[in-house]
C-alpha cells in the first residue's frame, strides 16, 4: 500500500500555493495556484495599446515566472511530503533513468494551437507565444484571455502528459499505478 501521508503532504502544499505574478513591463497578471496559471488579466486600458511581437514578449516572460512559482510550490510541496523544512540544494540524477529522463526533458516539446494563438514550451522552462498578425485588433480584451487561458490549460495538460509519459517510461508506473493495478487484478 502507498504512503499516502506523504502524497497528501505534497497535495496540501500545493493546494494552499497561490502566488500573483506580473510581466516585466507591468501591464499583465496572472495567479499561479495549486501549480495551474489563473486568472490572467490586463491592467486598465492596455490591451490594444500593445502590438502583436510586444505582447509575445511579455507573455513569454510572464510563462516563465508562472513557471518558477508553479515551481516554488512543487519544491515546497516535495519538502513538506518528505518532511524536510529547509529549501533543499538542486537534486543531482544519481541513476542513469534520472540522467536519461532530464536530457529528454530537456528535449521535449509540445505546442497547441488555436485560432489566433500557439503555445511551445520546449523543456519545461522555455515557453514560446506566436500570436496571428491582427488579433489584437480583430479580438476584445475578454475574447483574447478566455482564448489564452485555454490555450495555456491545454499547453500546461500537454506537457505534464508529456512529462508523466517520460516518467513511465524511465522508471515505469508509479506505486500508486503498479498498487491499482495489483488490486484490480486481485479483485
Amino acid at each position: 500500500m502507498p504512503d499516502t501521508s506523504t502524497e497528501s503532504a505534497f497535495a496540501r502544499t500545493l493546494a494552499h500555493h497561490s502566488e500573483e505574478v506580473t510581466s516585466p513591463d507591468g501591464r499583465i497578471n496572472a495567479t499561479v495556484q495549486a501549480g495551474l496559471i489563473k486568472g490572467l488579466s490586463f491592467a486598465s486600458g492596455t490591451y490594444t495599446q500593445y502590438t502583436e511581437p510586444e505582447l509575445q514578449a511579455q507573455l513569454v516572460q510572464l510563462a516563465r515566472l508562472a513557471w518558477v512559482s508553479r515551481e516554488r510550490a512543487r519544491q515546497a510541496g516535495l519538502r513538506a511530503a518528505n518532511g524536510e523544512s529547509h529549501e533543499a540544494r538542486p537534486r543531482v540524477p544519481v541513476s542513469s533513468a534520472e540522467r536519461k529522463l532530464r536530457e529528454e526533458r530537456d528535449a521535449a516539446q509540445v505546442s497547441v494551437s488555436s485560432a489566433n494563438l500557439t503555445i511551445t514550451i520546449v523543456g519545461g522552462t522555455r515557453w514560446v507565444v506566436k500570436i496571428k498578425p491582427g488579433t489584437i485588433r480583430k479580438l476584445k480584451e475578454e475574447e483574447f484571455l478566455r482564448e489564452l487561458a485555454m490555450l495555456v490549460k491545454r499547453a500546461m495538460g500537454s506537457w505534464r502528459s508529456t512529462m508523466s509519459r517520460l516518467r513511465d517510461k524511465s522508471f515505469g508506473p508509479s506505486e500508486i499505478l503498479r498498487d491499482l493495478g495489483r488490486s484490480r487484478t486481485t479483485s
